[in-house]
């Protein structure tokens, strides 16, 4: 996460959490937290740490918000908050949604005392037209009527507010990863496009983010699950898209990530992913991505 550099995603995980090293903790977070240097809120002792490939999409999102002025947001599918704190930190107000009670129960300690932001178990009901950004990471491809469910949250967001949404990118991609997430599907660039015009949305942009840092993880997270299943005897293909306890799973699950953490988060892992969110930036405007990142305005006048 390099423009605008910290945080995370991430969740619960069930690993013996490794000690971190103190140099790359500038000062202590929220209660049983700290605050990484550059990834800002780190959480180890509860299985909570930021991936790889989520901290190469938060400093898509920040390089998309640059010179944006803070305001009032609403994050559908906020996970354990982390990107929430940060925005808090960057002057936003808003309100967070998640569907998971284990992620929504983190991201409430993540924002313990920040009286900027409250976290919800449903999107509000009103008042209409109160929120000046609307943002979802990760978050539709999960949802049967995406479009639909857009054109809701869209009653939220005032004219001439912004929309900024990540999804996985290109449906030739559609791998053993995705049925075990939950997704219903992956997009196209024309499915991304068709989707925001639909809602009466004027598109800003659409970049593609992740390569090839995040792409290569992919590959190989693609080659270990398909091994896991192929040992556990799990039957892919009987497996429903959009399953909603996968869905609910999908962020909250860090083992993994728990344990390679002190190698991605010490001053050398640091470079690295640093150097890697450079990277990407010169192929934002290419296919190469494993997500498309897009935004868009809603038509009218502040």
């Amino acid at each position: 996460m390099v423009t605008g550099s910290g945080s995370l995603t991430a969740g619960v995980g069930t690993a013996t959490p490794p000690r971190l090293g103190a140099k790359m903790m500038t000062r202590e977070g929220p209660t049983g937290m700290e605050i990484h240097r550059h990834y800002g809120v780190v959480a180890p002792e509860k299985g909570w740490v930021p991936t790889p490939t989520y901290l190469l999409r938060r400093s898509a999102i920040f390089d998309a918000l640059e010179g944006r002025l803070p305001g009032h947001v609403l994050e559908v599918g906020c996970s354990a908050g982390a990107l929430l704190h940060d925005l808090a930190e960057r002057g936003y107000t808003g309100v967070g949604v998640e569907l998971s009670a284990k992620a929504r129960s983190i991201a409430r300690q993540v924002l313990a005392g920040n009286e900027r932001f409250s976290i919800e178990s449903e999107v509000p009901e009103g008042p209409a037209q109160s929120f000046d950004l609307l943002i979802a990471f990760e978050v539709l491809e999960h949802i049967e009527d995406d479009a639909g469910a857009l054109a809701s949250w869209l009653e939220l967001l005032k004219p001439g507010g912004q929309l900024l949404i990540s999804v996985p990118a290109h449906r030739r991609r559609w791998n053993v990863t995705d049925v075990l997430v939950g997704h219903y599907r992956r997009y196209d660039r024309k499915d991304v496009e068709a989707l925001l015009r639909g809602a009466g949305l004027t598109i800003d942009k659409v970049s593609t983010i992740g390569w090839p840092a995040s792409w290569l993880i992919e590959r190989a997270r693609i080659l270990a699950k398909t091994m896991q299943v192929r040992a556990a005897g799990v039957d892919v293909e009987a497996i429903a898209r959009g399953d909603s306890a996968r869905t609910q799973d999908s962020g909250i699950d860090r083992s993994l990530e728990t344990r390679f953490f002190p190698l991605y988060s010490n001053p050398a892992g640091c470079l690295l992913v640093g150097g890697a969110a450079k990277i990407q930036r010169r192929f934002y405007d290419t296919e190469l991505g494993i997500s498309y990142l897009a935004a868009a305005t809603k038509p009218g006048r502040p």
